[in-house]
């Protein structure tokens, strides 16, 4: 696994509970899972953004983070936080 997979795998593990999403069948993605197999991303909808796209009350997103220059620069989230075990 180069680094790049094995970033993509730890964000994974974090996604499901740290986005906006609309679930796909009953949402309940099984650990080890891709993201995209039980979720869909938010679109820009009001109540969950603002205006400018910046979101509301949540500290992190999913769909923030894949547009940001620290994905872009491959850090994922254990270079900067704990991970909790699920």
């Amino acid at each position: 696994m180069n680094f790049a997979e094995g970033t993509e795998a730890t964000i994974q593990q974090c996604t499901g509970c740290h986005s906006r999403r609309e679930a796909l069948d009953d949402g309940n993605a099984l650990p080890g899972n891709p993201y995209h197999d039980a979720y869909n991303l938010s679109l820009l909808h009001p109540g969950l953004y603002e205006a400018d796209g910046q979101i509301l009350d949540e500290v992190f997103v999913y769909g923030s983070f894949l547009q940001s220059k620290m994905y872009a620069a491959e850090v994922n989230c254990s270079n900067c936080h704990q991970p909790r075990q699920q």
